[in-house]
């Protein structure tokens, strides 16, 4: 390919070399065909000698002039293919620079418009186009992060994307990829996870308030309940038993020492416990609730009688 490519340059050179030869000559022999002609010094054979002379030039020429047309043809052709690479190097400068800074120019001289300075181009055009790729999975994963993270704190993402660059918003259409869209990005994503920090802290803080409270109000259901199964042993006429009272005592419930949940639930079984077994001592604890009033009653009626003699 290259072997063909020289070749042609070659060729393009000779014929370059040869129009210009001929249209030389062409001049040389108008100038003097018209010096003579004012002078009236040739002779006829001389004028027609000289005739057949610029009729073959001519001829030479005609025949060059379609490869000059052709050369021309791959010129522009190729001056094309220079103005496509080059608005792509400004396109995609323009996407990875900031507004600000003076347009990207590219200095090219159309004398100079051989294949080694199209490739010099290209290559340029490259090293852009992978910049731009790498800058874009640096912008799409910041984009990605502040999206997941404005779901999680019910944040506006459009808004706060928009606030960065217009651009990072839409959904089709080009991005700006510059260093500042870079920087302020990361600067967001950082901003809202110091946020989500500070909002998991603060619920955290409210878990532990909210636990220490069922804690408090765990404790304080199991003294009253506590409470309620003495009064339920001592009508009962229940003697406590000494393990109860070290497993139910004030000190252990206050220190946390056992879980209040299950405590309470020990407690509850505890009452049922009691109320079953007062309930099948109900007549004997009726008679015996009766003999002691009766005892009260004698008593004080005995009092009473006993006062009244020493009054009297």
């Amino acid at each position: 390919m290259q072997k063909c490519v020289d070749n042609g340059k070659e060729v393009n050179f000779q014929f370059a070399i040869k129009a210009k030869t001929v249209t030389s000559g062409l001049k040389y022999s108008l100038a003097t065909g018209n010096w003579g002609q004012a002078n009236q010094a040739g002779t006829r054979a001389g004028v027609s000698q000289s005739n057949k002379k610029l009729q073959g030039l001519r001829e030479e020429l005609n025949a060059i002039v379609p490869y000059l047309e052709e050369m021309r043809k791959k010129k522009v052709e190729r001056w094309d293919q220079f103005v496509d690479v080059i608005e792509q190097i400004k396109k995609v400068a323009s996407e990875i620079r900031p507004a600000d800074i003076v347009p990207f120019r590219i200095p090219v001289d159309q004398s100079d418009l051989s294949l080694r300075k199209l490739e010099e181009l290209t290559k340029e055009l490259q090293s852009l186009q992978k910049e731009k790729s790498d800058r874009l999975k640096q912008v799409m994963e910041h984009l990605n992060t502040l999206h997941s993270l404005c779901e999680v704190l019910g944040v506006d993402f459009k808004q706060t994307v928009n606030e960065v660059h217009p651009s990072l918003g839409e959904a089709d259409g080009s991005k700006n990829l510059s260093n500042c869209t870079i920087e302020s990005l990361a600067s967001a994503a950082s901003r809202l996870c110091e946020l989500k920090v500070q909002r998991m802290q603060k619920v955290e803080s409210e878990v532990l308030r909210l636990e220490q409270l069922k804690v408090s109000k765990m404790k304080d259901l199991v003294l009253k309940k506590k409470t309620e199964l003495e009064e339920h042993r001592r009508r009962a006429h229940l003697i406590s038993e000494e393990g109860y009272a070290a497993e139910f005592s004030d000190e252990v419930i206050e220190a946390g020492v056992v879980d209040p949940a299950l405590v309470l639930e020990q407690i509850e079984a505890h009452i049922a416990t009691v109320k079953e077994e007062a309930f099948s001592r109900k007549d004997i604890l009726e008679k015996v609730e009766r003999w002691l009033n009766a005892c009260e009653e004698a008593q004080v009626t005995m009092l009473h009688l006993i006062l009244m003699t020493f009054l009297s």
